[in-house]
Order: C-alpha cells, then sequence, then structure tokens
C-alpha cells in the first residue's frame, strides 16, 4: 500500500519512501484515488458527527440545494431540541439542589 501513496519516485528507507510528506495536501490525498478516500472517509466519519454532517451536506450539495437547504434544516432542528433540553436539565438540577 506503501507504494501507492507516495506518487513520486523517492527512494526507499527503512520501509518509508524519503519524498514522504507529513503534512496534507490535496495533491497527495488525489494520488490514493477516489474509492481509498471514499473509505478513508467512512472510517473517520464513524463515530464522528462532525465529519459525518459535513460529507453528508457535501454529498447533498451534489444533488441540489434543496438538499443541502434540508440537511441544513434538519441541523438547525437538532441544534433547537438540544438547546430546550440542556435548559430542562439544568433546570431539574437547580431544582434538586
Amino acid at each position: 500500500m506503501l507504494e501507492n501513496a507516495g506518487g513520486g519516485d523517492g527512494a526507499w528507507r527503512d520501509g518509508w519512501r524519503n519524498d514522504f510528506q507529513e503534512t496534507l495536501n490535496a495533491k497527495d490525498l488525489e494520488a490514493l484515488g477516489a474509492e481509498r478516500l471514499a473509505d478513508l472517509v467512512v472510517e473517520v466519519s464513524t463515530g464522528n458527527a462532525v465529519v459525518k454532517r459535513r460529507t453528508r451536506l457535501e454529498l447533498a450539495s451534489l444533488q441540489s440545494p434543496d438538499q443541502v437547504a434540508g440537511e441544513i434544516r434538519k441541523r438547525l432542528t437538532t441544534i433547537a431540541r438540544g438547546g430546550r433540553r440542556d435548559h430542562a436539565r439544568g433546570a431539574a438540577a437547580i431544582r434538586i439542589n
């Protein structure tokens, strides 16, 4: 897998390419190809709500502005509900104490 990841002609030393860059950049990520990047996005988004929401928003943007608006509407509804729940929990905690 490392052979395909670098995309350059760098020499190998101790199992790593000499031209390997630690900083992520678009050019190096493009070399991975769409399938591998898709696998990475799914892996990273599992258990990470922020990445999952962002990915859904990007996918919605490929469909239509209405899809994007729907995703934003869902997020705003979730935030609004969450705020009320936190407020209710806080009020209950105050009453108990």
